[in-house]
């Protein structure tokens, strides 16, 4: 299914084809880089602890509605990631609901596969039921929990532990979980593009966890919570998924399963929402999602009924504000003579000359990539927007400098005038939260360094029009 618009900012977060064995190392940089960025909500305190062979990020909240608890896993393709990504996230439950939130620190494939992930999970299951009274919890008021591949190792620690016997999560929240390894066997979906989660990653994570190729005949017993044959007996479960995720289907499948078995089951499905699609909070569809997995943990933890649910935003990592830089210069030369030049400095082919309004993106390193050029709107322009008065050029650039950080995008605007030419040039940045305050100190500088270039322009277009296909910024 398309992608809805408004949620293809959630493609920044992990650009490109896909994580690959290669890739793996720079990816994981990446990631824990920007962590440092993913604060806690306002009054929730964190905490470390360690013991048992467990080790966990606490989160407890400013005021405490109920001795409850979330046991939380983390995503990431079961090679990825760490409690620290979600602070904003969990410290969100936390404080929204006044329960507690233990973040487990699970090791991560193809370093340590199946099963050291679900044991480190296990481990953290056992270390909170046994610390719970002196944490001033119920450890009977405790839901499994986790997004992506942390939903998907939270469903498999549900069924070991239903096995196992012994006290009983009260519930599941599956966020858009990785539950079946034949999802990265289906060659049919390599050929579909999906955001931040694609096939190709997927086909990494699972092989990486797994030892060896996925969809084979047999995988082990709690390694893929897809292939388990009975699921009755198991905790009341919430999945939610968009509709353009890798993961919809067997999310779909998983849940019908689950009520078929007689587990109570809520499934919600996103309409044209990719994989982390919450990530763009400002979106209404991400508030409903978030309001849904806050009535099923209410219900589930016996929360007071009368419970004043403290505002709080999905876990978004995108800023829906730009920070942007423009410059304008007056140029005494008509439209025409300065056009080719900025047709050619861009490198993009002459007919764009003709058109209106030309909006390509591209990606690249820095300003003037030139891969996977492509003419058509600008899926952001309500962020970025071209100039609509007389021939207008315009094209957008991200920078591959640490995309999981920040989106740039740049524009050149020709307005004919009185006199001549206004050529205007201005650059977008947005931020992953947190981000904002360096971009601006980058935006300041730019600026300069943009005034200087449009005035350098400026002497060469009036001065020596016949040189300017040899200028560069």
């Amino acid at each position: 299914m398309a992608v809805d618009p408004q949620y293809r900012a959630v493609g920044w977060v992990l650009p490109g084809p896909g994580v690959t064995p290669r890739l793996l190392p720079v990816v994981r940089a990446s990631t824990g880089l920007s962590t440092w960025a993913m604060r806690p909500a306002a009054g929730v305190s964190v905490q470390e602890e360690s013991g048992d062979g467990a080790r966990v990020r606490i989160y407890r909240p400013p005021v405490v509605a109920a001795p409850a608890a979330m046991l939380w896993m983390h995503g990431g393709g079961l090679v990825l990631g760490r409690p620290e990504m979600d602070d904003l996230r969990v410290s969100g439950y936390a404080a929204a609901l006044g329960i507690t939130v233990v973040s487990v620190r699970y090791r991560l494939a193809p370093e340590h596969p199946f099963p050291a992930a679900l044991d480190d999970c296990e481990a953290a299951w056992r270390w909170l039921q046994s610390n719970a009274a002196r944490l001033g919890l119920d450890p009977g008021r405790v839901v499994v929990g986790g997004n992506s591949a942390g939903a998907g190792l939270a469903a498999a620690l549900v069924q070991r532990l239903h096995d196992a016997g012994g006290r009983q999560p009260a519930g599941q929240l599956l966020v858009y979980p990785m539950l079946d390894d034949r999802t990265g066997a289906d060659p049919e979906q390599d050929s579909v593009r999906h955001l931040v989660w694609t096939a190709l990653s997927n086909r990494t994570g699972w092989s990486s966890y797994l030892g060896g190729p996925p969809g084979g005949d047999e995988v082990p017993a709690y390694a893929v919570p897809a292939r388990r044959s009975d699921l009755s007996g198991l905790p009341p479960a919430w999945i939610g998924v968009g509709s353009a995720d890798l993961f919809v289907d067997e999310c779909r499948s998983y849940a019908a399963r689950l009520q078929e078995a007689g587990v109570p089951t809520d499934l919600v499905v996103v309409d044209g929402a990719p994989h982390a699609f919450d990530a763009v909070a400002a979106a209404r569809p991400s508030q409903d999602f978030l309001a849904s997995q806050l009535e099923f943990l209410s219900e589930r933890l016996d929360l007071p009924p009368d419970l004043p649910i403290i505002g709080v935003s999905p876990p978004g990592w995108i800023e829906t504000a730009p920070i942007s830089v423009e410059q304008s210069v007056e140029v005494a030369a008509p439209p025409s003579a300065v056009w080719p030049w900025i047709a050619d400095h861009a490198g993009w082919p002459r007919w764009f000359a003709g058109a209106s309004r030309v909006v390509v993106t591209g990606r690249g390193a820095g300003v003037g990539g030139r891969r996977r050029v492509r003419a058509g709107p600008l899926s952001f322009d309500e962020v970025f927007t071209a100039w609509e008065p007389g021939r207008c050029f315009a094209f957008a650039v991200t920078s591959s400098t640490l995309p999981i950080l920040a989106r740039m995008a740049e524009s050149v605007g020709l307005e004919p005038t009185a006199t001549g030419t206004r050529v205007t040039y201005r650059v977008g940045m947005q931020a992953r939260r947190g981000f904002d305050r360096p971009l601006r100190v980058v935006a300041e500088r730019l600026s300069r360094t943009l005034r200087t270039s449009l005035d350098q322009l400026k002497d060469q277009v009036e001065e020596t029009p016949g040189s300017l296909l040899s200028y560069r910024f």
